[in-house]
């Protein structure tokens, strides 16, 4: 399954030869009924006390998609968490927990941030080395969390190599349900011959 922000106007939409019937244009455009809202965008170059080039993917061109995905990934939950502890370091009783420190943890979510008696936040991330790539993969589990807890935050890591921002995908529930902002779509992969 793939996960897509949008943000499409509204005239992207044509009627249909029957009476009040519109019909959307591309699979990913929407009917938006509400105004467009905004996810929080962090461009972490402006923040000078994070030192975003200590994080950096050591890709070679001997690494197969597959291998090259998952350092991706682990470099982009990397400088989520360093950014949550740069975030919250004067603030003694938050804690900001990587599961995937070790090794996969194989958890519907990446980092946990605790703040005391409030509810947990549980972040996933989501890594791309490019900057316009807003379509990205999520497993069921992944869906299930989203859709059963109100803490479920989605950071968006974009240019992990250059120039990296985060986009921090919050109140998924309510914007997949009720806004419209996000979609679900179902990719059918190609099955290898055997």
């Amino acid at each position: 399954m793939s996960i897509i922000l949008t943000s499409e106007p509204q005239d992207r939409q044509f009627s249909s030869p029957r009476k009040n019937v519109k019909r959307v244009v591309s699979s990913m455009s929407f009917n938006l009924s509400q105004p467009a809202i905004e996810f929080e965008r962090i461009s972490v170059n402006t923040l000078d006390e994070l030192d975003v080039k200590a994080i950096t993917s050591p890709m070679t061109t001997q690494q197969t998609t597959d291998e090259q995905d998952l350092l991706t990934g682990h470099f982009g939950e990397e400088f989520v968490y360093k950014y949550l502890i740069w975030k919250y370091r004067d603030e003694q009783e938050i804690c900001v927990e990587w599961l995937n420190d070790s090794g996969e943890s194989y958890q519907p979510y990446d980092i946990l941030v605790k703040k005391g008696d409030l509810p947990v936040q549980h972040i996933e991330v989501k890594t791309t080395t490019m900057s316009d790539q807003h379509t990205f993969q999520i497993s069921v589990a992944e869906i299930e969390q989203m859709l059963n807890l109100s803490n479920y935050v989605i950071y968006r890591v974009y240019s992990l190599s250059n120039n990296p921002s985060i986009c921090v995908i919050n109140d998924i529930r309510h914007n997949l349900r009720d806004t419209r902002q996000l979609g679900l779509l179902m990719t059918i992969k190609p099955v290898l011959n055997r």
